[in-house]
């Protein structure tokens, strides 16, 4: 699985945990925050894994098609 939610969403707030390695390809075209690094001192199970917790946020002018390319860029960062 390339990504899972972390928390539940009720705002315009995503966080989600992803492959420590797809982040610096998809920080490259889309700007956003890791929240919490997959360290053994933060979450042994994450830092195992390899996921860290990153934070999505949209807007109202955030189009369908951003989504889309952003679903596809994470697909083809986690491969």
């Amino acid at each position: 699985r390339a990504c899972s939610a972390a928390r539940k969403r009720t705002a315009n707030a995503v966080f989600a945990r992803i492959p420590v390695a797809a982040i610096p390809a998809l920080q490259s075209r889309f700007p956003f925050y890791t929240w919490e690094e997959a360290t053994p001192a933060r979450s042994a199970e994450a830092a195992a894994k390899g996921v860290a917790l990153v934070r999505w946020m949209t807007s109202f002018q955030t189009k369908e098609s951003d989504v889309r390319d952003f679903v596809a860029a994470i697909r083809a960062a986690a491969e």
